[in-house]
């Protein structure tokens, strides 16, 4: 399963902004069940009705709830992709805190 970061770096890739408040709510039972968390909220139904709720009338959020659990899917059977992605989140974060630390745009 991709962290927060992975899924924050590729909302921003896909829609210019984070829906972290998405992740957040449908990785909560992650705590208690691990990898067995997406036996909860990780269908289709369920991730429309939280991106609704949590961002009401934005098309982008159910698209992005719809996303995390493609993503959590694909990084799952690939852990190579999965690093992958969170090098790229993590250059991500770097270049972002860089720019604001020296008001430089990259």
């Amino acid at each position: 399963m991709p962290s927060l970061r992975v899924h924050v770096y590729l909302d921003r890739l896909f829609f210019g902004e984070s829906y972290w408040k998405i992740h957040k709510e449908m990785d909560k039972p992650f705590k208690g069940l691990g990898r067995g968390h997406r036996i909860l909220f990780h269908d289709s139904a369920w991730a429309c009705i939280i991106a609704s709720r949590l961002y009401p009338g934005d098309p982008n959020a159910v698209l992005a709830a719809q996303y995390n659990i493609i993503f959590d899917e694909i990084c799952s059977r690939d852990p190579q992709f999965k690093k992958n992605l969170e090098m790229l989140a993590m250059l991500s974060d770097n270049k972002k805190k860089r720019k604001e630390k020296t008001g430089v745009r990259f």
